[in-house]
């Protein structure tokens, strides 16, 4: 049998508009955050499922967030969904998550079917993308209620931007200090519009660092299965012929690679080549040597995203926002 909003009502011992008012975070019944906590907690053990038509004949909305991800995207995605997810159910919403990958078109298809399932507003997490510009600016003639990871083109919608400025400076700073001459970015160069801004911002950390800005371009998926073949060749033919002797990567799984081909190579990690990742994934402490790498903060980042696109709902004004990237140095980046 279907477990209705009575039910839930008469196990919590209030009415069904205070239940109604608690599971759908509305403010027309008076309730307590605790007694609206204690209402959620007994529908969860219940297993109540809201009517979302029935919810929106009513003018409560769908209680339902479209997140749009990219299915070529590196793990640290899916923790900003968690705390996306996280976020959105403390406040009685529920997620639809659609993938797309390298098309804009698909972007705008998805939210089109979002809105088919009456979704309250969307958090694109996926990358931006080639015609995004044309694109973006007609899905948002009729799509207001959406935030973006990394800012579209223009100041077409609201965004949370990911910085990486405060940890190159912190990085390169101490490369200097401990000696190291010659520290490059390997990352792929005219790729995603967040690299090449990635890029450019390690080239003006350089330049007040004192450093020319050294680049190696890889053309290589952040989790590709040939990260390790495609990295010994670029070892062998870039890194080592050009005397770098420290270097930052777009993604762990590229520098555990790295790590490999060092080992192979007779490289010692890293007195011969200082190593730092990107993401700071879980596994980071583990490989020998344990691998420095930058953190994009992803809880903050989630809830960020999740509180911008909750606070539109809530018809609040909201600008852009920045997170900075934080630095977690460990013994393969050389210096204490």
């Amino acid at each position: 049998m279907a477990v209705t909003l009575k039910m839930v009502a008469e196990r919590a011992g209030v009415s069904v508009m205070a239940a109604s008012a608690a599971l759908n975070n509305t403010t027309r019944t008076r309730l307590s955050s605790e007694k609206r906590a204690r209402i959620r907690q007994i529908a969860g053990e219940l297993g109540y499922r809201p009517n979302i038509m029935a919810q929106r004949l009513s003018g409560c909305g769908s209680r339902l967030i479209g997140v749009i991800i990219d299915s070529c995207t590196q793990k640290s995605t899916f923790q900003i969904l968690q705390e996306v997810e996280a976020t959105a159910s403390q406040n009685g919403y529920r997620l639809l998550v659609a993938e797309q990958h390298e098309s804009a078109e698909g972007i705008a298809d998805i939210c089109a079917t979002f809105g088919q399932y009456g979704v309250d507003g969307i958090i694109c997490l996926a990358h931006d993308y080639p015609n995004m510009t044309e694109t973006l600016a007609e899905m948002l003639k009729t799509q207001k209620n959406i935030v973006f990871w990394e800012k579209p083109y223009g100041d077409a919608a609201p965004s949370v931007t990911i910085n990486p400025m405060p940890a190159f400076t912190e990085i390169l700073d101490r490369w200097r200090k401990s000696g190291r001459r010659a520290p490059a970015l390997a990352i792929r160069m005219n790729a995603e519009r967040q690299l090449v801004s990635r890029a450019e911002l390690f080239r003006l950390a350089c330049q007040k660092a004192g450093y020319p800005p050294r680049f190696i371009d890889v053309q290589l998926q952040p989790n590709a299965r040939d990260a390790i073949a495609v990295l010994e060749e670029k070892l062998r033919r870039e890194i080592i012929p050009q005397g770098i002797d420290a270097i930052l990567l777009e993604s762990d799984i590229w520098a555990a690679a790295l790590l490999r081909c060092c080992h192979c190579q007779g490289l010692r990690v890293p007195q011969d080549l200082a190593v730092v990742g990107w993401d700071d994934e879980p596994f980071c402490p583990a490989l020998n040597p344990p691998l420095a790498s930058i953190s994009i903060c992803t809880e903050s980042l989630g809830r960020r995203l999740a509180q911008s696109l909750l606070d539109i709902l809530a018809g609040k004004p909201i600008e852009s926002s920045v997170v900075s990237a934080v630095f977690q140095p460990r013994e393969s980046c050389g210096f204490p």
